[in-house]
């Protein structure tokens, strides 16, 4: 690769990043552990997912985690989440425990907060979540309906 393709690489993904640097390991991971979701918002694509098992299994899940803990010195946040509801995922406590007991830094979810009882948020801050975004789209009542609807 010549230097003028590394440089316009380097300015278009992370121009405080040499080149070099940009293709060492990833420090960011998005793990979605599941892919389903119990609403249905009008700017989701869930009607396009066809996966035939929404939750991961336990032992793919180890896997990438255990690639990660290799490289734990440059990871900077793992998110067990992308596009499903990740509240959804009945092991998601012992994926956070898996992750934090590998010494992950920044373990996260972001979550539609519907199924967020005190029972579940008391299980995944003890298994160690560093951040948990919550997606509430309005704080009335009609607007939150139509915008999480289901």
């Amino acid at each position: 690769m010549s230097t003028q393709q590394e440089n316009y690489l380097q300015q278009r993904i992370d121009k405080d990043s040499s080149y070099k640097n940009l293709l060492q390991f990833p420090k960011y991971f998005e793990i979605e552990t599941v892919n389903a979701c119990n609403a249905r918002c009008p700017m989701c694509t869930i009607g396009d997912w066809k996966r035939k098992t929404p939750t991961m299994e336990t032992g793919l899940f180890k896997k990438i985690a255990d690639e990660i803990a290799e490289n734990r010195e440059t990871v900077k946040r793992v998110s067990l989440y992308r596009d499903g509801e990740p509240l959804l995922d009945k092991k998601l406590p012992d994926r956070i425990t898996y992750l934090k007991e590998k010494q992950i830094k920044r373990v996260g979810i972001a979550t539609n907060v519907s199924l967020l009882g005190k029972t579940r948020a008391r299980n995944i801050l003890e298994a160690g979540i560093d951040e948990v975004i919550l997606s509430v789209d309005s704080l009335q009542k009609p607007v939150f309906e139509e915008m999480r609807a289901g």
